[in-house]
Order: C-alpha cells, then sequence, then structure tokens
C-alpha cells in the first residue's frame, strides 16, 4: 500500500477514507528443496527485487518526466 506522509494517521489508518492506494500483490514462490538454501534465497530476493522494480516503474517514470 502506497500513502503520502503528510496525511495524518488518524486518516490514513482508516480503510473507509480511502488515504491508501494497493500498488500491487508480491509473488511468492515455493522453490524446490532439492536446491541449495543458498540458491533458494538468492532466487527468492532476485524475485521480490524484481517484483518491486515492475511495481514501482511507473512511479519512478512520473517522477522524472512529472
Amino acid at each position: 500500500y502506497l500513502t503520502l506522509g503528510n496525511i495524518p494517521r488518524t486518516i490514513h489508518q482508516k480503510p473507509s477514507e480511502h488515504a491508501c492506494i494497493l500498488l500491487g500483490y508480491l509473488p511468492s514462490a515455493k522453490l524446490s528443496k532439492t536446491l541449495p538454501q543458498k540458491e533458494r534465497k538468492a532466487r527468492q530476493q532476485r524475485l521480490f527485487h524484481e517484483a518491486m522494480r515492475i511495481i514501482v516503474q511507473t512511479l519512478v517514470k512520473a517522477g522524472r518526466e512529472g
């Protein structure tokens, strides 16, 4: 979820105020236990970072171009 820092806590904590927006869902992967733990962790981290890159891509573009 995304909210702005200058919205009072009493407002942004109430779902009925619609002060937050859902940017996206993060995927979860059930990786094979046959992979070494280090490799599983690395793949989970890559998945997380790629998902975050996709989710914030439009925000970055808006920040650059206005």
